[in-house]
């Protein structure tokens, strides 16, 4: 659409679509309808595209209705608290180990790495060898994602645990440790979670996973705010 067209309901029109044929959630529409409206802010201020009215800021009123029964188009993140058995990892680990020869991304030690450091799995996938620390087994993770801090946010990080076993038996071929793409991480983890029927479990609930698991070893809120 050009932008001087574009009206609330082309909007609306957009996110029930995507509601309908990808099954995204209200946050993810959130998250998208922002972006545009930030697009939309630049085209105004810098790039001095006059239009009359704000489009995004009208369809966000219509967007969180609940409508014909259906909940609002877009909404805050639903917040979970779903986490892996002890025999659900079992299972995903003996899958990947026994079809090893096939898997071009080492998934069974990514996933027990995501549960001993609680680390995204955007962190475990660009952490670099020249940032780990052999002496004191440590290693830093380049801007963090952090609510008050977006840029620039580096941090060392301990490798505990199993952490540092794991880490230490990735082939250096890449400059990262873990050198795949988190989106095809991210899919080979939902696949295989389906073939197994583990159900309603995410890739990022390992991290939830190892979070709790650290409280539950005894570290405390420093402690644990310092890997998480």
């Amino acid at each position: 659409y050009h932008l001087l067209e574009l009206q609330p309901a082309d909007i609306v029109a957009h996110c029930r679509k995507r509601r309908r044929v990808d099954n995204v959630s209200p946050a993810t529409q959130a998250q998208d309808v922002g972006y545009l409206g930030e697009v939309l802010r630049m085209a105004r201020t810098y790039w001095k595209i006059r239009y009359k009215a704000d489009p995004v800021a009208d369809a966000r009123e219509i967007l969180r209705m609940a409508h014909n029964g259906q909940p609002p188009l877009i909404g805050r993140p639903i917040q979970r608290d779903r986490r892996p058995t002890a025999d659900e990892l079992g299972a995903l680990r003996n899958y990947w180990n026994r079809n090893d020869r096939r898997q071009l991304i080492p998934m069974a030690d990514i996933m027990d790495f995501a549960v001993a450091t609680a680390w995204r799995l955007g962190e475990i996938c660009r952490v670099l060898w020249a940032d780990l620390d052999e002496k004191d087994r440590t290693i830093v993770i380049h801007d963090r994602k952090d609510p008050r801090n977006k840029y620039g946010n580096d941090q060392v990080v301990p490798l505990l645990g199993d952490a540092w076993t794991i880490l230490k038996r990735q082939p250096e071929t890449d400059e990262r440790v873990f050198p795949y793409n988190e989106r095809s991480v991210s899919t080979a983890f939902a696949r295989v979670c389906k073939k197994l029927s583990i159900e309603n479990l995410k890739f990022h609930d390992l991290r939830h996973e190892g979070t709790s698991r650290l409280f539950e070893q005894g570290y405390q809120i420093p402690e644990v705010s310092l890997c998480t």
